[in-house]
């Protein structure tokens, strides 16, 4: 069942030249901070991670959404698994390289982050990169949030770090330890992220103040929803989960979670997967919400089909594995329900009519499953 976790590039295109991805529609721009954390206490753990700020600048300009290395491995990574879905022969080289990302550009002076913006930290699935949120993140950010945005080393398919080295894992090989095993060190990777927050030196090495950690929620996708129910149990400064389609694989306390966790499923997932969110949603003694969004696979939750429709691809070709949501409809239902989710969660008062189900006609793609505690 390990490729339900895992976080397949299979997506054929054609070769595009350069092509910008969505501009985030709220009414802030967007300041992008990448760069390393390394923790000493074991053994030089190192990974990368990416910070969305809501800002205001005086230039928008546009950066590439990946770095150059990690692009072409991904487009390799994409050719090796393009044959499971009926096609090797097109040319996809270029593609990750080509697409761009809108962004503040400037020196510091012109760009003014939005002061003490509560946190969301965003966790990938099996093998994945924090790259292929990018658009979600700038979308979710541009609300009012600061989205972090994480890679894990245990299992990402490719880190590339700023001097250029490279850290690499083969996630369908079998190399990788168990599911469960790899969301306790997610959880330990995410616990020492919100502790470098508070961090002055670490936080001056990427050229960021420190954040407050009293507004801090999670977000994860598949592996990366298991990791943030891990997490949101065993770390108080944890204010809010949602998990897009994570089955629960590991053992979480018997006591619960007593924070607001959100479900978002996709209509096609597996038993599987369903079976393995009842887990969860079981344990939750808070408010808690599913919702059930039609023409979506699980695979679709990624930026992928922002990707191919902003290449002038048509996403439809690959409704099996994204399915047949138009992209930009996708990202207005995740945008939506996870501010306000986040939104009542750091007030401390879960509810509105588009949580309770009660705007059907503003997302007629978003069923409510269910829902308890508000």
């Amino acid at each position: 069942m390990l490729y339900l976790f895992t976080l397949l590039p299979l997506f054929i295109a054609s070769k595009a030249e350069g092509y910008d991805l969505p501009t985030p529609a709220g009414k802030y721009n967007i300041k992008l901070t990448s760069g390393p954390l390394v923790d000493y206490s074991r053994d030089g753990w190192k990974s990368m991670i990416s910070v969305f700020q809501p800002a205001h600048c005086k230039s928008v300009g546009t950066i590439p959404n990946m770095p150059n290395e990690t692009a072409k491995i991904l487009e390799s990574y994409t050719k090796e698994y393009a044959g499971s879905f009926g096609n090797t022969t097109v040319d996809i080289d270029g593609l990750f390289q080509a697409a761009r990302l809108p962004v503040c550009v400037g020196d510091a002076s012109s760009i003014t982050p939005v002061p003490d913006s509560p946190i969301l930290l965003l966790s990938p699935g099996h093998g994945g990169s924090r790259l292929w949120f990018n658009v979600l993140a700038s979308a979710i950010a541009s609300e009012g949030f600061t989205v972090i945005s994480m890679d894990h080393p245990g299992d990402c398919r490719v880190i590339e770090f700023p001097d250029g080295q490279l850290l690499e894992k083969s996630p369908l090989d079998g190399s990788l330890p168990p599911t469960d095993e790899l969301v306790y060190l997610r959880g330990n990777d995410t616990t020492f992220v919100i502790d470098q927050l508070s961090n002055a030196s670490a936080m001056a090495e990427l050229g960021l103040s420190t954040f407050q950690s009293d507004r801090i929620a999670i977000l994860g996708h598949s592996l990366g929803g298991c990791t943030a129910l891990q997490v949101a149990a065993h770390d108080p400064r944890i204010v809010a989960a949602i998990d897009w389609a994570g089955p629960v694989v590991t053992d979480l306390p018997p006591s619960g979670i007593a924070q607001p966790v959100s479900f978002v499923s996709s209509e096609n997932e597996s038993n599987w997967t369903v079976d393995g969110m009842e887990v969860g949603w079981d344990l939750i003694h808070g408010p808690k919400l599913w919702t059930e969004i039609a023409n979506l696979e699980h695979t679709g939750f990624l930026d992928m089909m922002n990707m191919l429709k902003a290449a002038g691809q048509d996403p439809a070709q690959f409704a099996e594995v994204l399915g047949t949501i138009d992209p930009d409809e996708q990202n207005k239902i995740h945008v939506a329900y996870t501010t306000e989710w986040l939104k009542g969660a750091f007030q401390g008062k879960i509810g509105g009519s588009l949580l309770e189900g009660e705007q059907p006609e503003r997302f007629p793609e978003v069923r409510v499953v269910k829902k308890e505690g508000f």
